[in-house]
């Protein structure tokens, strides 16, 4: 599916995003943080400026109009100390937050609550397809 009809399907999820752990799988470059800014413009326009990518800070925090997002990179977190220094345990039971997780598959633990999967894949410089594992439906 495009990153559009993807948008448009996360934002029909019955009982909304608030709450819900999104992990985003795909390889290197290949558009995890740019499907966050895609779905923060969608809902809080005004925040989408900010997002960035957390690579080198591991944790970023949007918050404004109405919606709270936490958006983690563990790709280069080795062990899961590390997960609890960037406090991503507290973001996992924030029953407001929307949790985006890039590279959640790096740990086995935090795939498990995530409750969508979106597996991005490249098929040439300017095209992606999502693939969404929806576990509430």
């Amino acid at each position: 599916m495009s990153l559009k009809a993807l948008i448009k399907q996360l934002i029909c999820l019955q009982g909304g995003l608030k709450g819900r752990k999104i992990a985003l799988l795909g390889d290197l470059g290949s558009g995890k943080t740019h499907l966050v800014k895609a779905l923060v413009g969608e809902l809080a326009p005004g925040l989408a400026k900010e997002v960035a990518s957390p690579s080198f800070s591991l944790f970023h925090c949007y918050e404004g109009e109405g919606y709270l997002f936490h958006h983690f990179d563990l790709y280069r977190v080795e062990d899961l100390n590390d997960l609890e220094y960037i406090e991503i345990y507290e973001s996992l039971e924030n029953p407001q937050a929307i949790t985006l997780i890039e590279w959640a598959d790096a740990f086995e633990e935090i795939l498990a609550f995530c409750s969508i999967q979106i597996k991005i894949q490249v098929t040439d410089q300017e095209r992606r397809l999502y693939f969404v594992d929806d576990s509430t439906k």
